[in-house]
């Protein structure tokens, strides 16, 4: 007998072999990949909102709350003016007073148009601060009500048009 004993092979076909991918193979995976990476960042950026813009967002409410209230609790506002105006400038302005914040204000007008607007809120705020020390029979309640309305106005603008850094 000189005929071969039929192998399993001879009955049935051969399954397939492993699956080498090829340089193409890889490069589409590697795009997929990348792709796929880019939507899922590009989609939770979208969702959430930073940490600070949240802190600058409750800030410019609380003082928009303090400044329409009745009898205008300067302090109150003023404080929450600074905490504010701090995401926007280098100079932590919670202990100058009025005529230091007024430097700070000259030093920013010689920037970029950021910091000039966030100039104009500081002087703003060092008003509003001698207001707040003055003398009560001195200071009229029209005058103090239009600077505390001009300020909050200037900050609800600077915070739509820059964001904090």
């Amino acid at each position: 007998m000189k005929t071969a004993i039929p192998t399993p092979f001879d009955i049935i076909p051969p399954p397939p072999g492993p699956w080498v991918p090829t340089t193409y193979s890889w490069i589409a995976l590697m795009c997929a990949l990348l792709l796929s990476s880019w939507l899922i960042r590009r989609i939770g950026r979208r969702r959430r909102t930073p940490a600070v813009e949240q802190i600058v967002r409750g800030l410019e409410s609380e003082l928009t709350h303090a400044a329409t209230q009745d009898p205008v609790r300067l302090e109150r506002v003023c404080r929450l003016a600074k905490r504010l105006i701090a995401f926007y400038i280098p100079q932590d302005l919670t202990g100058l007073t009025s005529p230091e914040t007024r430097m700070v204000a000259e030093a920013l007008r010689k920037c970029d148009d950021r910091s000039r607007s966030a100039a104009h809120i500081v002087d703003l705020l060092a008003t509003i601060e001698d207001q707040e020390y003055a003398p009560k029979e001195t200071s009229p309640q029209s005058a103090l009500h239009t600077d505390v309305n001009q300020l909050t106005a200037a900050i609800t603008a600077h915070t739509r048009r820059y964001r904090p850094s």
